[in-house]
């Protein structure tokens, strides 16, 4: 007999509340910082690699 399929919000709503935060935390992460890096947007990544380490931005740092 096979199984029934389940839906992926049927899924989130059976684990426990810490996954679905950590889930929504990595999105939330992706969307901010993931996508202006990928978009070509490097400036995006300055808060965590520091502005010296891309072309666009050399000598703003003091």
């Amino acid at each position: 007999m096979p199984r029934p399929r389940v839906s992926n919000l049927e899924l989130l709503l059976k684990i426990p509340w810490w996954v679905s935060a950590a889930l929504g935390f990595f999105a939330f992460a992706a969307l901010r910082w993931g996508l202006p890096v990928c978009a070509g947007d490097f400036n995006a990544g300055n808060q965590f690699w520091g502005c010296s380490t891309y072309p666009a931005c050399k000598g703003t740092r003091t």
